[in-house]
């Protein structure tokens, strides 16, 4: 994702960009450290199940003096409690893997998303360029006819005055 924020030809996409690898940056290194919190609660929780087993079974032994069936209904016992805290523990972890999985996901629609409107902006970017210099060039023809039309405008006028002149002229010569 760095390597993409880099390849952007505007700040403004470089930042967005590096705005999002942080954040989700951030929010992996928050999930790595749920994952470890979960794993030392899972493994003080075993460890904890086990040293109250053993020293159950070990009173249960010192109370009975070795009888089989008690032993047996402890360590079977002890077996189920083992069985369901670790069923437990990784349904734990498989819930944070998938919740990694999602964010992963999450996040690469987000830079596609913006890698998308990206190019849209480059693209229009360019479309106003090109309009601007056609309006430019337009704005530059338009004041170039509004000078003619006046240069028009005056030569009829002194070509009228220069006619109206003439014809006062004859007049004046035929008259007097």
């Amino acid at each position: 994702m760095e390597s993409l924020a880099k390849e952007q030809e505007q700040e403004t996409d470089k930042e967005v960009v590096m705005g999002l690898v942080h954040e989700n940056r951030s929010k992996l290194a928050g999930l790595r450290q749920m994952f470890r919190k979960a794993n030392f609660v899972a493994q003080a929780t075993i460890e904890r199940s086990a040293r109250t087993n053993l020293l159950e079974s070990a009173a249960s032994i010192d109370g009975s003096l070795g009888t089989g069936s008690v032993r047996h209904r402890l360590v079977h016992k002890d077996k189920d409690s083992l069985a369901k805290t670790s069923s437990g523990i990784t349904s734990d972890l498989l819930s944070i893997s998938r919740s990694l999985a999602a964010q992963v996901k999450q996040s690469e629609d987000a830079l596609q998303t913006l890698v998308q409107s990206s190019n849209v902006a480059s693209e229009t970017q360019e479309e106003f360029k090109a309009m601007g210099g056609v309006i430019h060039q337009s704005r530059k023809l338009l004041s170039k006819y509004n000078r003619r039309e006046f240069t028009d405008k005056v030569l009829i006028f002194l070509a009228l005055a220069f006619f109206f002149a003439c014809v006062l002229y004859v007049m004046t010569k035929r008259a007097f």
